[in-house]
């Protein structure tokens, strides 16, 4: 081969080599394009995958909510009880809701709820990365939602008002609501900042005004929210959500 061919084939070599390179380029832009729309896609699916995650906890936890009040002659499930002997529990109370306890124990010691511990448990929302845990009997449980107090949390914070005043206590659930469909049975915790001490999920109740402070909104500026005929529904902090004290529900 002369030296001018040589010379041929070197720069030919170059040219095919800096296409080559080109093309890697181009390739790698269109990678990075595809993966930001993929992402973008994505992410919306995901967030509302965990949504509707969320909703299905929430309609679990009504149904449970509701079976047992059928299963206890009406008594609303107790947000929270202190001790057992109390000569003015209302009449015709259950013995069993006269014992220490808190809501969510009774749901998954009696089988209400089978499914409730870890990650993936009733109780916690996929959405929620910084759950409040609680162990009972063994299991860990998650907890992102609130069960309000004005669904019974005696001796909570009106200890010597209780129940004489109607304020705080246990209900019979009647089916006589003054407002159906619109009280609030559940709804989803603010993350970190008011999960602590007495009125966090796993202790009770959360006072007698859902809406507020101690209510979080995960899910596109909502909260899902369980309402006491079993629906859930997606709540934003500007929604006419009513909210009652025990004496106010029936």
């Amino acid at each position: 081969m002369g030296a001018e061919q040589a010379c041929e084939v070197g720069r030919a070599t170059r040219r095919r080599r800096t296409f080559t390179l080109v093309e890697l380029v181009a390739v790698l832009v269109c990678f990075a394009l595809i993966a930001v729309v993929c992402v973008a896609a994505v992410s919306p699916a995901a967030a509302k995958a965990k949504q509707v995650a969320c909703y299905t906890n929430l309609k679990e936890c009504g149904q449970a909510w509701l079976m047992f009040a059928e299963d206890n002659d009406g008594w609303i499930l107790p947000a929270l009880t202190h001790r057992q002997e109390e000569p003015d529990w209302p009449a015709g109370l259950p013995e069993k809701l006269k014992m220490k306890g808190i809501w969510w124990w009774w749901l998954v010691d009696d089988g209400y709820l089978k499914e409730a511990d870890g990650a993936d448990g009733t109780f916690h929302c996929p959405t929620d990365g910084a759950p409040v845990k609680a162990v009972r009997k063994g299991k860990t449980y998650l907890h992102s939602y609130l069960y309000p107090d004005y669904f019974g949390q005696a001796y909570g914070t009106n200890v010597a008002r209780w129940p004489a005043s109607k304020a705080y206590g246990l209900k019979r659930l009647s089916g006589t609501w003054k407002k159906p469909g619109e009280t609030v049975v559940m709804v989803e915790a603010a993350v970190g900042k008011y999960k602590a001490g007495r009125l966090v999920p796993p202790s009770g109740g959360y006072s007698n005004l859902p809406h507020t402070k101690w209510t979080g909104y995960p899910h596109q500026r909502t909260a899902t929210t369980l309402f006491e005929d079993g629906h859930v529904d997606a709540a934003a902090p500007e929604a006419k959500v009513l909210s009652y004290t025990c004496r106010d529900l029936f």
